[in-house]
């Protein structure tokens, strides 16, 4: 529930800036980069940097002091990575792109011209991707793991040697004649 929570933030910003304009604002609206825009975009772009050299930090410290199994200095980090990440995209996108060298545009100069036409459709769609991925790797990186530990009773499968794992849920009693 707290991830489709996360995930819904930022389509709640994005919508309502988008509702505060008219129709016909947003039809006419193009994209003018000015200076302040191109600051804007600097200083997320040092966020972004800054955000990624303090992940690198907490893990360079995480190794000298030989905290190997610390998830929370490890998430930390991982928090701080998908942080850098947003703001170096959100900061690339404030910089200008100019192409005059050709006439007729790559489908690459297209594509990159139309995610800075409309940024926070841009980042939005971004920020979903990165959480949706950051939740997948982050649940599979803490899966606990029974490897040698599987007799003992308090491993996680209660001292059985079998272990099963389903991905749909089982209604009904594996030991009874209608379940096996």
């Amino acid at each position: 529930i707290i991830s489709i929570i996360i995930a819904l933030i930022p389509i709640y910003f994005v919508t309502t800036k988008q509702l505060k304009k008219s129709i016909a604002g947003q039809l006419k609206e193009d994209r003018i980069v000015s200076k302040q825009s191109d600051r804007k975009g600097k200083r997320r772009i040092v966020f972004g940097i800054a955000m990624l050299a303090l992940a690198i930090l907490f893990v360079g410290y995480s190794l000298a002091i030989g905290a190997y199994n610390d998830a929370m200095l490890y998430l930390s980090a991982a928090s701080l990575v998908l942080l850098g990440g947003l703001g170096l995209s959100s900061g690339l996108l404030k910089k200008p792109f100019t192409s005059q060298k050709h006439p007729i545009p790559s489908m690459r100069k297209l594509a990159l011209k139309n995610m800075q036409r409309n940024p926070g459709r841009t980042l939005a769609v971004i920020i979903l991707l990165a959480i949706g991925t950051f939740t997948v790797v982050i649940t599979g990186a803490n899966r606990k793991t029974f490897y040698g530990t599987e007799n003992n009773r308090s491993s996680g499968t209660g001292g059985y040697l079998l272990w099963a794992e389903t991905t749909s849920p089982v209604a009904f009693d594996l030991n009874s004649p209608k379940g096996q």
